[in-house]
């Protein structure tokens, strides 16, 4: 007995007589058992549980105080759980009816010898450990019932339900208080609940689950479910209930007449769509073709076009080359486009722009090619004249800031041309009164050369600015230089207005690359607004025109090189500043202006990957800055 008892389980005993309780507890402990405490009432039975439950009690019926053994027992166990072994020295019928009313682990008369009390102890704990096993279970199947996100019901074999989940009460629209007893019946209209009884009776007579799709509405939404109705057998392999599980499948409808209902608008759209669409596979052969794509090659429907092309190159006025470039670019990416020159069946050419998509399985293979194509002959002609148009609106453009370059060159040239007279006068002069000497004429030649290099450089400068295909030439160039090649065909001629001009360069500035001519063209027209914003300013006010001046900095800003131009002049209002990028859109009084400075320098700009920022406060300042990215250090 006691290896039998060596797992220390716990008991609290109940005796009012002390002696009684005393012989108890010893002989408990003498084999093993592990006894919380010993309570003499009702009361003190109460408290002894609430401060540390045992595992069952050992209660007698009759107890002194107000609580007999019974109503304590109905208490403990209706508060905690915890089951009693009454211990009575009367066992007549009421009290063991009364007894029964609590559920008790069973009876133990008075007197008794400790191999009963052993005994009877060894009983009551086999089944408090039943009782534990079971409610383990019972948890773990409300566990799992509360936590299976689909409804899940237990019926028996009446079809009443026995237990269900949170999830099915949702369904049902019910709390599970109003469901379990009931049928289906109460939930479901008078039809389903007739189906699902005639459909519930075959499982319990065939034993086999059987699965449908039914739909129910849910509020003003409608849903499908798939139930599985399966058989609950008992150990003798009968039958003794259902288990009724459904599954929300509402999703999965919905995504299937999605589905069709997009692959109904995508084969209208392929069939009805201008554009021609087309599927090759990888060797190149038309797998599909919708209507447009058979109109525009020539064919009379798609399936001519697929029957009688055997591969896509027979279309292609070059196949070997664009095959080549498509095939690179399909290679390196998912995708590819090029303006290609098609073949028609009837070996007419066009013009055509195709975009292709490369469609791969999961092991990278090409599987098919899904592509467009389009006539753009007409847009390629409409295309070379609006280039046209932009290239005369350019060379217009240019020789507008050639024509206000012209001032400044003429007063550039003049100053280094009056140096030259003068030192040949001079020269002249010594020569014919006998005192020149060898360094002197030495001397003064050399200083006549650099007048001479000095307007060679300008001229040199104004032709490679004047000529027309300077866009080309992209390569790494200084900003600073470039700033200085504008200044020197204009610093003079602004500074003889009384305009001061003044420089910040940046040291070892990153170089930009592009085409060095085509921003200095944009230094060139920020400067020329500059200097007339300053005329302006201050043509009414003669006495100050010495005030003007323009500033022109150079910097580098994270990724940007700029060049900044600051001018004193009279400044925008901002209800013009929003629009001074705007082809055709000048500031400047009729006759006196294109519009098309600022929107042509900011389209070089742009194409170079960078901007043009202008900040103004009309009559104070305006600042212009060139923003390029950097390439290395020049």
């Amino acid at each position: 007995m006691g290896d039998a008892t060596v797992q220390q389980e716990s008991v609290l005993i109940v005796e009012d007589m002390a002696l009684v309780a005393l012989d108890i507890r010893k002989t408990l402990e003498h084999h093993g058992y592990t006894v919380t405490a010993v309570a003499h009432s009702g009361e003190d039975a109460v408290a002894s549980v609430r401060a540390v439950p045992p595992d069952f009690i050992l209660m007698d019926i009759v107890l002194a105080g107000r609580l007999d053994g019974i109503e304590t027992a109905r208490i403990i166990r209706d508060e905690v759980g915890i089951r009693s072994l009454f211990l009575t020295s009367h066992g007549t019928r009421t009290h063991l009816k009364n007894a029964m009313t609590v559920a008790p682990l069973g009876y133990l008369l008075k007197p008794f010898n400790p191999e009963q009390l052993l005994a009877s102890v060894e009983v009551a704990l086999r089944q408090v450990r039943t009782d534990k096993e079971l409610d383990k279970e019972r948890q773990l199947m409300r566990s799992v019932l509360a936590h299976i996100p689909d409804p899940v019901a237990l019926k028996d074999v009446a079809l009443n339900y026995q237990a269900v989940n949170p999830a099915f009460c949702r369904l049902a629209g019910t709390p599970a208080a109003a469901i379990l007893g009931t049928s289906d019946e109460t939930l479901f209209s008078a039809e389903r609940a007739r189906h699902r009884r005639e459909l519930e009776q075959s499982v319990l007579q065939n034993g086999s689950p059987v699965t449908e799709e039914e739909s129910k509405m849910l509020g003003a939404h409608q849903a499908w479910f798939t139930s599985v109705t399966a058989p609950v057998f008992a150990p003798d392999e009968t039958v003794n209930g259902l288990l009724v599980l459904w599954r929300d499948i509402t999703e999965h409808v919905l995504a299937n007449q999605r589905v069709l209902q997009s692959e109904l608008r995508l084969r209208t759209l392929f069939e009805g769509s201008a554009v021609g669409i087309f599927e090759l596979n990888p060797a190149g052969k038309p797998l599909r073709a919708n209507p447009a794509c058979s109109r525009l090659l020539g064919f009379e429907s798609p399936g001519q076009l697929e029957s009688e092309t055997r591969n896509v190159r027979a279309l292609l006025d070059d196949a070997s080359g664009v095959v080549r470039v498509l095939s690179d670019a399909l290679a390196r990416n998912s995708s590819a486009a090029m303006e290609v020159t098609l073949r028609r069946r009837d070996g007419e050419l066009f013009s055509g722009d195709v975009r292709l998509q490369a469609v791969r399985g999961a092991d990278g293979k090409l599987e098919y090619v899904f592509g467009f194509v389009q006539d753009i002959t007409a847009r390629a002609a409409v295309e070379a004249e609006n280039e046209k148009r932009r290239q005369t609106a350019h060379r217009r453009h240019r020789l507008s800031v050639l024509g206000e370059l012209a001032a400044g060159v003429a007063h550039e040239i003049g100053q280094p041309l009056t140096g030259i007279s003068m030192t040949a006068e001079e020269i002249l002069f010594s020569a014919m009164d006998g005192t020149l000497a060898n360094s002197d004429g030495r001397s003064k030649a050399e200083e006549i050369l650099e007048y001479v290099e000095r307007i060679s450089a300008i001229i040199d400068h104004v032709r490679s600015f004047s000529r027309g295909d300077m866009e080309s030439r992209h390569e790494l160039f200084s900003l600073n230089n470039t700033v200085a090649h504008a200044l020197l065909m204009v610093r003079s001629q602004y500074e003889a207005h009384g305009i001061s001009v003044g420089t910040e360069f940046a040291d070892e500035l990153p170089a930009v690359y592009g085409a060095q001519l085509e921003v200095e063209q944009v230094i060139l027209n920020l400067l020329s607004n500059s200097r007339y914003a300053v005329e302006r300013h201050f043509h009414n006010r003669m006495e100050e025109k010495a005030g003007g001046y323009i500033a022109l900095s150079t910097y580098e800003d994270e990724e940007m090189v700029v060049c900044e131009i600051l001018d004193n002049g009279m400044g925008i209002h901002p209800d013009q500043l929003k629009n001074v990028f705007s082809p055709f859109y000048t500031t400047k009084p009729p006759g006196e202006g294109t519009g098309l400075g600022l929107a042509i320098s900011l389209g070089i700009a742009q194409e170079l990957g960078g901007t043009i920022q202008i900040e103004s406060e009309p009559g104070a300042y305006t600042v212009a800055r060139l923003r390029l990215p950097r390439g290395e250090h020049a």
